[in-house]
């Protein structure tokens, strides 16, 4: 993962997690939508940056999340669940951050 990558790992990261915070407040359908579609792409992006740093843990967490956000075949859960895991998902990706900026510092020593 180079530098350019990890920068833009970074954003959609951070764009991803603001967006799950921002389901706190009563949004339109189409939020949700796009949501779907930038959780996914990042989650995916995530494990891809996760694997290529053999860390399974993490690639498995994100495989799990894409799926959970896919937006073609959308996952149905009641709107309080989604809730707690629109915060836990946010919260993930903030802490990832942490973690693939530590590897990615040691993957570039």
């Amino acid at each position: 993962m180079g530098q350019q990558d990890f920068k833009i790992q970074k954003v959609l990261s951070i764009i991803s997690a603001f967006m799950l915070l921002g389901t706190l407040a009563n949004n339109p359908y189409s939020y949700y939508v796009l949501l779907r579609w930038i959780v996914c792409i990042t989650a995916i992006r995530s494990a891809i940056s996760f694997k290529e740093l053999n860390n399974e843990g993490w690639n498995i967490t994100f495989l799990l999340i894409s799926f959970l956000f896919n937006p073609l075949i959308p996952v149905h859960l009641n709107k309080q669940f989604w809730m707690v895991l629109d915060l836990l998902t946010a919260g993930i990706f903030l802490f990832s951050l942490l973690r693939l900026k530590s590897s990615h510092k040691s993957f570039l020593s």
